[in-house]
């Protein structure tokens, strides 16, 4: 038998939609209401790409990516 992530996805979208519709009765300004939608559907979006896709790099390898070059400036190299 295959692996189907549909439960899962419905799983996930279940909660975030929960959480989506127990802070958003909060906002009261449009404009909160439209970045908190925005920010959180491309959050929805990336947790569904990582049940997908699992070998994906995370927010950790990007930082890593990002800082690595300013930590080897920075940090001084042991040659032991």
């Amino acid at each position: 038998m295959r692996y189907s992530p549909v439960w899962t996805i419905l799983g996930v979208a279940g909660a975030a939609a929960l959480m989506l519709w127990v802070d958003y009765r909060e906002l009261k300004d449009p404009k909160q209401k439209t970045a908190y939608s925005i920010l959180y559907a491309g959050a929805l979006l990336l947790a569904v790409a990582l049940l997908l896709y699992p070998s994906l790099p995370g927010p950790s390898q990007f930082n890593r990516f990002l800082f690595n070059p300013l930590s080897e400036m920075l940090l001084p190299k042991n040659d032991q």
